[in-house]
């Protein structure tokens, strides 16, 4: 099954939202999880009016939110592979029992395997900008969700796989790598760059 309940258009609508209250309020985001809790909040929202935020899972009678933060996503050796910010689940994948012994339930009470969006978050908040260093760290990010995609979903299956990195930062610099890096993975469906910054004034160069 596809998951269609968040696209990457929703998340930069719900990021530039963000953005224009950050430009006029500069201590509205003073940590990674602030900006976190402030994209959540849009995602629920979102899911709300869409009349999506309560929906059953693989039994009928039991229900759950598609929406959640640090899901661990396992590799076939029950290795972690990544554990996202944010992400969106098909519901009527997940299982919360023991009823099947050939699945594996997690320690946190749950089985999945479906499809997802996920969202990373990085927040840079050095005064000098965002340097190559910084970038290098979304760079492993937008590499990892493209290499959990390549295990986890083979295209060939039905289960979709896709995601974004989100990228506040406190001033308007940032570095030649960076700018690269946006065109490198602008039409990814698993790492495309979403940027929103503080600073009211044109990007510049770090």
């Amino acid at each position: 099954m596809t998951l269609d309940l968040l696209t990457p258009d929703d998340v930069e609508r719900f990021v530039s939202e963000i953005e224009i209250e950050y430009k006029s309020t500069l201590g509205l985001i003073l940590s990674e999880f602030d900006a976190q809790c402030l994209l959540y909040s849009k995602i629920s929202t979102h899911l709300r009016h869409s009349n999506h935020n309560r929906m059953p899972t693989r039994v009928p009678s039991v229900f759950a939110s598609p929406l959640h933060t640090e899901i661990k996503f396992l590799d076939a050796q029950g290795h972690l592979t990544i554990q996202p910010d944010i992400t969106v689940l098909d519901v009527s994948a997940i299982r919360m029992d023991k009823s099947n012994p050939n699945e594996v339930i997690l320690s946190k009470g749950f089985a999945f395997s479906g499809s997802a969006f996920v969202v990373e978050l990085k927040f840079c908040k050095n005064r000098k900008g965002l340097d190559a260093a910084f970038a290098n760290k979304i760079r492993i990010d937008c590499e990892k969700l493209a290499k959990l995609r390549s295990r986890l979903y083979p295209m060939t299956e039905s289960p979709t796989f896709h995601g974004c990195v989100v990228v506040f930062n406190r001033t308007g610099v940032i570095c030649e790598e960076f700018r690269n890096l946006q065109a490198e993975f602008a039409n990814s469906e698993t790492s495309k760059v979403i940027y929103a910054t503080a600073h009211t004034e044109p990007a510049g160069g770090a």
